[in-house]
């Protein structure tokens, strides 16, 4: 570091270890989901308050609790920092049973009241190897649509093998 600049070779190293840091966090929830979860990551919109913030902290356990209300088995992750004056909370990261991800006890009403809480939301939905992006009521259905093709064509998805 020249300064408190960085060199082009400090900044190609961190860009490396980033680049590693995710691919390792995107097998680790690949891992944590198998077969027969779905994940769900609540993306905020520009003008939300900040993640560990008592506003979307709330909006996000609001997220889970009804969830849990309509009967989804909501697994969620969350953070904790180490220091006195350090925040945590959930994260925005979800697993459902990809069972219960469409029917009768669907997810698709909570995330739809989710991103219409605000302009601008958006959720990213990953089953399998899939990965979808979507914003409004009918990209959900369309993405719901594709995880029940997609339940329906794997064997003891009902099963959770974790």
């Amino acid at each position: 570091m020249v300064g408190n600049r960085r060199t082009p070779e400090q900044e190609e190293e961190i860009a490396k270890m980033w680049a590693a840091y995710q691919a390792r966090q995107k097998q680790m929830w690949r891992e944590e989901r198998g077969d027969n979860k779905l994940q769900i990551s609540l993306i905020r919109a520009s003008d939300d308050p900040e993640t560990f913030s008592t506003d979307y902290q709330a909006e996000l356990h609001g997220f889970v609790e009804q969830g849990r209300a309509d009967g989804l088995e909501i697994q969620t992750f969350g953070m904790a920092m180490d220091a006195v004056d350090a925040v945590g909370g959930i994260i925005g990261e979800f697993l459902v049973p990809l069972a219960q991800a469409v029917g009768t006890v669907g997810v698709g009403g909570v995330i739809v009241a989710w991103l219409n809480g605000r302009s601008g939301r958006r959720v990213e939905l990953k089953f399998g190897d899939i990965e979808v992006k979507a914003q409004t009521p009918a990209e959900i259905e369309e993405v719901l649509k594709l995880v029940a093709k997609y339940r329906d064509q794997k064997p003891n998805l009902d099963e959770d093998h974790t």
